[in-house]
């Protein structure tokens, strides 16, 4: 079965979704993947100049002009994962 190749961010339909939980394994095209690295070090260098980054270091939501101390964003991203990990919303 040959690779499904992901050329674009979005939503995935359910078609790949049962997909890759049939075992079809999944490649994310390259200009998709440096896409993705750009972004990631727009919201570094965000983060390092002390700006807000939604979901990172402020709330979400209603809440997303609460800035979050250290503290409070390592419990963020945890329950981030978690919830993603079991399926539920952010």
């Amino acid at each position: 079965m040959a690779a499904l190749t992901i050329t674009e961010a979005g939503h995935p339909d359910l078609g790949l979704v049962r997909a890759v939980a049939a075992g079809q394994a999944v490649i994310v095209a390259p200009s998709l993947l440096d896409a993705v690295q750009r972004r990631c070090d727009e919201a570094r260098r965000a983060l390092r100049d002390g700006r807000p980054v939604y979901g990172v270091n402020t709330g979400m939501g209603a809440l997303s002009k609460v800035r979050l101390t250290g503290r409070q964003q390592l419990s963020h991203q945890r329950n981030l994962l978690l919830a993603r990990a079991t399926g539920g919303p952010p």
